[in-house]
């Protein structure tokens, strides 16, 4: 089996230098990937070739596809040289600087009808099986193993087809904001209740 392991849309530096695609061989014989395309988005697939070895990886870097990988919202496919649909991989929101985007599991379980999505990650169907894929941000490692520790941005979790990934995290000032607003709000409340209570407000008033 052939899979998209890891991707990485927003290199730091120039993008175009730095961007790569890296598949993945699960299989006990070397696959020939010649005349198989990669798809990022809406855009034109692109033509790969090339060996990928038993248990063994082949990266495609952006200067050898000419595939252009957004850094929000983007989502790739790989399809065999018949242009059926191999593996797909996407996330939603912003890509982490530095970050790629990285297979952490692999789940094969009885496809239902239709195949389609699953929770938990993409969904790719293969000879009645379903194949749920989860990712995380990670360091770079083209042409290894992927290495997603805890302390990489997003930690090691199953990732929702098109669930957001980044999220936006509360500095001081917004903290403090939102507990002035909250006082403003609790203030008001009390004042209100007060004064609409007869007894309540001839103490407090008069």
């Amino acid at each position: 089996m052939i899979l998209i392991n890891e991707w990485l849309p927003n290199p730091v530096g120039n993008d175009a230098s730095g961007e790569f695609v890296e598949l993945f061989n699960s299989g006990s014989a070397p696959v020939n990937v010649g005349g198989w395309t990669l798809e990022a988005s809406a855009k034109k697939p692109k033509k790969i070739s090339g060996a990928i070895p038993a248990n063994g990886y082949l990266v495609f870097y952006r200067k050898q596809t000419k595939l252009v990988l957004k850094n929000s919202d983007e989502a790739i496919a790989l399809y065999d040289a018949a242009g059926r649909l191999v593996d797909q991989s996407s996330f939603a929101g912003s890509a982490p600087e530095g970050k790629s985007f990285s297979r952490i599991a692999v789940l094969i379980t009885p496809s239902s009808a239709g195949g389609g999505s699953a929770s938990g990650g993409s969904s790719t169907s293969e000879r009645g099986r379903s194949l749920i894929q989860n990712f995380a941000w990670g360091d770079p490692t083209p042409g290894v193993a992927n290495r997603v520790t805890a302390n990489t941005e997003v930690t090691t979790m199953n990732y929702a087809f098109n669930t957001p990934v980044n999220h936006v995290a509360l500095g001081i000032p917004a903290v403090v904001a939102m507990l002035l607003t909250v006082a403003v709000c609790v203030t008001a409340l009390v004042v209100y209740s007060i004064k609409t209570n007869a007894e309540l407000s001839q103490l407090f008033f008069e």
